[in-house]
């Protein structure tokens, strides 16, 4: 199977400065990244199977996806989560200014909001562990954190 992706208009590239990444652009939603990223064989977790439609009724938590002011210091806050094994947890993910993942491979966790967007969804943690969670595009810029279930 092959797979051509071509664009029809012409833009000049812009030079990103040192430390900020680039903006992901609004209109490449996740699942179109997803279907991108199947069809050329890179590996991206699918999304959890908790998703039923249904949100609430777990233990709430909020997730803040910071990137204050371009400074190029990107963070979770908190970075460090924890909680029970059979735990049902109602995640609301926040985004400051730019595109973020809040993305566990480990787990098959993996959402992501568009600059100020907030979404909530459900998870259980079924297995005890620490796990690492990171932002996909600002990863190597140091938005990583840590999940411990015991």
């Amino acid at each position: 199977m092959s797979v051509l992706f071509a664009c029809t208009t012409e833009e000049k590239a812009t030079p990103t400065p040192a430390g900020v990444s680039p903006a992901v652009p609004a209109a490449a939603p996740v699942e179109l990244v997803m279907k991108a990223a199947e069809a050329l064989g890179a590996p991206y977790p699918a999304p959890a199977e908790e998703d039923n439609g249904e949100v609430g009724g777990g233990t709430p938590v909020t997730v803040h996806m910071k990137d204050p002011g371009g400074s190029g210091q990107y963070g979770f806050d908190p970075a460090q989560l924890n909680f029970k094994v059979g735990e049902l947890v109602t995640f609301t993910i926040t985004s400051e200014s730019e595109f973020h993942t809040f993305t566990s491979e480990a787990l098959n966790l993996d959402r992501a909001a568009d600059a100020r967007q907030s979404l909530s969804f459900n998870y259980t943690f079924d297995q005890a562990g620490s796990f690492e969670f990171i932002c996909v595009p600002h990863q190597a810029l140091g938005m990583t954190g840590r999940i411990t279930v015991q």
